[in-house]
């Protein structure tokens, strides 16, 4: 791939990609190695609740990697509910509690994680995740996959963030 300013110009073909023509493996966690996406919903739904906050489906995966203290802000915003009113650094550790405490019911992605699985030991592999490292290390534990990993970057490591 050539990039100018960052911008790719040009890309490989998904039709004859091989993971051989890469020098390593970025996956994200939520939704990528791991099914997590539903059991994180019911926990942010019943967490805002609490809070007389709602989170739309539609827009629930809209925000999909975006920090949890960035959500809350928005979705307080949204709804008219200042959110200096709100502890957002409780609400973030409940929201994550309350997914810990159904987190068995989390299962693998099994197409994903069967390339990671292929290409660990292979090539460097990551995860990049939008998720704090102790719930992402959980995650990956759930799945039976933390030890794969060469690296796991999370919501911790950078300012930059998703979108």
């Amino acid at each position: 791939m050539t990039a100018t300013s960052g911008v790719p110009t040009t890309f490989v073909d998904p039709k004859t990609w091989t993971a051989g023509d890469a020098p390593g493996l970025i996956f994200d966690c939520d939704g990528t190695l791991a099914h997590t996406m539903p059991v994180h919903f019911v926990a942010w739904t019943a967490m805002l609740a609490d809070h007389g906050l709602t989170f739309p489906e539609q827009q629930f995966y809209a925000m999909a990697g975006m920090p949890s203290r960035t959500i809350i802000h928005q979705l307080a915003i949204e709804q008219g509910v200042d959110p200096g009113a709100l502890d957002i650094p409780a609400m973030t550790i409940d929201k994550e509690n309350r997914y810990i405490d159904v987190i068995e019911s989390v299962g693998p992605v099994a197409a994903v994680l069967a390339i990671a699985e292929r290409y660990r030991g292979v090539l460097p592999i990551a995860v990049a995740s939008g998720g704090d490292r102790w719930v992402v290390e959980r995650t990956l534990h759930a799945i039976d996959a933390f030890d794969w990993f060469d690296a796991i970057v999370c919501a911790e490591d950078t300012e930059r963030h998703k979108p």
